[in-house]
């Protein structure tokens, strides 16, 4: 019986080695994240979403939306004084009149834009014109088998050809717009790990967790969802 039990034993741990269990190890962690549902009275009030959905499209009779909707939903934003805003459009190319206006608004301190960087399946997306390095921010994103998204991507070097030179992702900059005013920087340590106040970003190794072999260039993260019971209707 010791016998059978070892040889299961080292074939479950060889299986595992080789990358053998990685969906299944993954689907636990996704049903074990699902199990961490939280009320929806526990809502972060700091955070507001203004989402885009197939009405918007509709009343506007087109899409990309035009500048001139953008712009004026920035300025409405603004007049609530917010740390920071982040717009997850890509505004590169614009034939619109009013799209110096738009880089106006963009220019502002508080507002961090996107571009995408270069990768094996895409040329990248150039950020809007005249955005300084500092509110840029990539949106490009990790995605595993199935679609899933799991990884966050903070830090990345991009090619050197790309046309986005964004090293910092959109979300980082805006997470380090908001806790700049309550004094808390981040900061590297030893192991080159990014810290910030008591908080530790463990970097995803190769094999870390129900990953075998993956691809951990730039800095990863495993993400922890912050799942909501009963989500209300984010603001359109």
């Amino acid at each position: 019986v010791f016998s059978i039990g070892f040889i299961v034993s080292l074939s479950i741990i060889g299986i595992r080695q080789i990358g053998g269990l990685e969906t299944f190890e993954l689907l636990a962690f996704d049903q074990m994240l699902r199990l961490q549902v939280k009320p929806s009275e526990n809502i972060n009030e700091h955070i507001v979403i203004v989402g885009i959905d197939e009405e918007d499209i509709r009343t506007q009779k087109e899409w990309p939306l035009p500048d001139s909707i953008i712009t004026k939903t920035l300025k409405t934003l603004n007049t609530q004084k917010p740390v920071a805003i982040g717009l997850d459009l890509f505004r590169d190319l614009s034939k619109d009149p009013d799209y110096e206006e738009l880089i106006q608004e963009l220019q502002k301190n508080n507002v961090v834009s996107i571009c995408k960087v270069s990768g094996t399946e895409a040329s990248g997306i150039s950020p809007p014109v005249g955005i300084a390095p500092q509110q840029l921010g990539f949106a490009d994103i990790m995605v595993d088998p199935g679609g899933i998204v799991r990884r966050g991507l903070i830090f990345s070097q991009p090619p050197v050809i790309s046309p986005c030179q964004a090293q910092l992702s959109l979300a980082f900059q805006l997470a380090q717009k908001y806790l700049e005013q309550r004094n808390l920087t981040p900061e590297l340590t030893e192991n080159q790990e990014l810290k910030w106040n008591n908080t530790l970003f463990k970097r995803l190794s190769l094999n870390a967790g129900g990953y075998h072999n993956i691809d951990n260039r730039g800095y990863q993260i495993l993400l922890n969802y912050n799942l909501i019971e009963n989500p209300p209707r984010y603001l359109s």
